[in-house]
């Protein structure tokens, strides 16, 4: 797809974005909107100037727009989602200070949209971190702004080498290294770092957990969802006084609900679907009340061995036990108070209402379809997101399969939208229960799924 294609199809996104606000004035997302638990990322001098790297063709493009119109085209190239409630050319997940500073927080990555539309809860699939992370350390270099240890220390840690999956988990181990169970500063303990990908979670399905992460190890509570705000220039005593915000952002998580397919659904096929789903599926995804069943929610918080899951494992063997120890033993869980799970066997099976929102799939974002979950035989290898674009038939992006990434694609950007299933912490094996069914199954519970 052309740039100027991308450009417009980002304004008319926006526009639409903008035609729907949220719904919601909760005061747990007041603070996650206003409220800068993170130090700057960079400010609008810098932002105003990332075009300046670009390939030479998108930065001649971008020399002949308004200022309003360049702004549109920057947040469309890394991902970010627009402000729906701002009049300006403003971002949903940072928040911009009366300076001029903008500030990452926990919606950068937690907020996206889906066909345009925000929708409270759902993952940004289109963010790219790792892009703009480096663009805005080389525009920091050229303006002599580059001098903080962040900026250098982010040159060397991966923030995420697909759009819309991050390294999160280890930012996560990175920040309580350099803390003691009191979260006072010390000096980094050593620490072995698996850098890896992952897709975030639906915050909707929050509530329904026991524990969360894909293992499960970690107790839901509020102190232990201010582990990111654990960045080195915060003292102890700031995050201390943050934890009454974070009780009103947990809560805010326990209030989402679930989103509502916006196509058709058919009726009898569905029906059909529930009943393949509740005798296949229903064990460890849970039962769901819908308009075609008569089940009553109910999800089991089950543990699935890594052995016989078979998904990819490198999130599963990243964490060591000395983490999930300081955890627990550590102010976040008060102490051991919380439960915490030193030596999870496996991943959590998920929850599935509001899946059809949810894609790409599995916990390191490696299928685009919920089709493709069904059918692990025909599962893309290579695959190639295609911006905002919605596949009603397979249900989740509309994606291009390849099978290998072209080696003319040598815009970064462009480059980080493409899914390679063959690189490590990527693989989309596993789960392979389907194959129990046979076609007309599967076809009845895709349906099902959308009704969820």
């Amino acid at each position: 797809m052309k740039f100027f294609t991308l450009i417009l199809l980002f304004l008319w996104t926006s526009t639409t974005l903008a035609s729907d606000p949220l719904p919601t004035k909760h005061p747990g997302l007041r603070h996650l909107r206003e409220t800068c638990y993170l130090p700057e990322s960079f400010d609008q001098e810098t932002f105003d100037s990332l075009w300046m790297v670009w390939p030479t063709e998108l930065r001649n493009a971008a020399s002949k727009m308004t200022r309003e119109k360049r702004h549109l085209a920057t947040m469309e190239r890394y991902g970010l989602v627009a402000d729906p409630e701002s009049d300006e050319v403003k971002p949903y997940g940072y928040i911009v200070d009366p300076q001029g500073g903008w500030h990452m927080t926990c919606l950068t990555c937690h907020q996206g949209a889906v066909e345009g539309k925000l929708i409270p809860g759902v993952a940004n699939q289109q963010f790219d971190l790792q892009s703009l992370t480096e663009d805005v350390a080389t525009v920091k270099l050229f303006q002599g702004k580059l001098k903080r240890m962040g900026d250098i220390g982010a040159l060397a840690f991966p923030m995420g080498s697909s759009s819309g999956t991050t390294n999160a988990v280890m930012f996560g181990v990175a920040f309580v290294a350099q803390r003691d169970a009191d979260l006072r500063n010390i000096s980094p303990r050593p620490v072995h770092y698996v850098h890896h990908d992952m897709d975030a979670p639906a915050w909707w399905h929050y509530g329904k957990k026991s524990g969360i992460y894909i293992d499960g190890f970690s107790p839901k509570y509020h102190r232990v969802l201010m582990q990111f705000s654990l960045v080195p220039t915060n003292s102890r005593e700031q995050i201390y006084e943050w934890e009454p915000d974070f009780v009103e952002i947990e809560e805010y998580l326990e209030s989402l609900t679930t989103p509502k397919y916006p196509g058709e659904i058919d009726p009898q096929l569905a029906q059909r679907g529930a009943a393949v789903f509740n005798e296949h599926c229903a064990t460890c995804h849970g039962t769901y009340q819908t308009a075609y069943s008569d089940d009553k929610d109910s999800y089991p918080n089950r543990m699935v061995p890594i052995e016989e899951i078979g998904t990819d494992r490198v999130r599963y063997d990243s964490i060591g036990p000395e983490h999930r120890e300081w955890i627990r033993d550590s102010w976040l869980s008060e102490y051991g108070k919380q439960r915490v799970t030193l030596d999870p066997p496996g991943y959590v099976a998920p929850p599935l209402d509001g899946i059809w929102a949810s894609a790409p799939y599995f916990h390191n974002g490696s299928i685009p379809t919920l089709k493709d979950v069904l059918n692990p035989e025909h599962r893309p290898v290579v695959w190639n997101r295609t911006n905002n674009a919605y596949d009603h038939e397979k249900i989740g992006l509309m994606s291009e399969t390849l099978e290998a990434v072209p080696r003319d694609v040598t815009d970064k950007v462009a480059r980080r939208r493409y899914f390679d299933t063959r690189l490590p912490g990527k693989s989309n094996t596993g789960h392979d229960y389907p194959n129990s069914l046979n076609d007309e199954e599967k076809r009845a519970v895709l349906e099902y799924l959308k009704s969820l």
